[in-house]
C-alpha cells in the first residue's frame, strides 16, 4: 500500500496543493478527489508542489495532464512545483515537461501574472 499526503491551501487567489510520499495508482483516487475538489473553488491558479513527492507512476502523470487539460478548458492556469528526480525524469520520458508550466517554487506563479510567450 502506498502513503500519499496531500495538504491544501489557499494563498492571494491561487490553490496550491503540496503533494508528498507516492502517487500511483493505489493513491490517484485520493489525490484527483483533492485537485478536483480545489478546483470547485474555481481559482485562477492550481498550484501542485511535488517537491515532497517520492515516486510517481503513470497513472499520477495521467490525473496531471487532465487536470492541465481541464484547466486549459477553463481559461485557468495550472503550474506544477518540480519534484526529485524520479518525477522529473518521468515528466522527461513522457515528453509533458514542455506541455506544463513546471517552475522551482510556489512563489514563482503565487500572486504573479503567467508569462507570455
Amino acid at each position: 500500500m502506498s502513503s500519499l499526503s496531500l495538504e491544501t491551501r489557499e494563498e492571494q487567489g491561487a490553490v496550491q496543493i503540496a503533494v508528498a510520499g507516492e502517487l500511483d495508482l493505489s493513491s490517484a483516487l485520493t489525490f484527483d478527489e483533492e485537485v478536483r475538489r480545489a478546483e470547485e473553488r474555481r481559482p485562477q491558479t492550481l498550484v501542485l508542489d511535488l517537491r515532497r513527492l517520492r515516486f510517481m507512476d503513470s497513472t499520477g502523470l495521467r490525473l496531471i495532464i487532465s487536470a492541465q487539460s481541464r484547466a486549459l478548458r477553463r481559461g485557468r492556469r495550472l503550474a506544477i512545483v518540480q519534484g526529485g528526480e524520479p518525477v522529473r525524469r518521468l515528466f522527461r520520458l513522457a515528453g509533458v515537461n514542455r506541455r506544463l508550466e513546471i517552475v522551482d517554487h510556489p512563489s514563482a506563479v503565487i500572486g504573479r501574472p503567467p508569462k507570455t510567450v
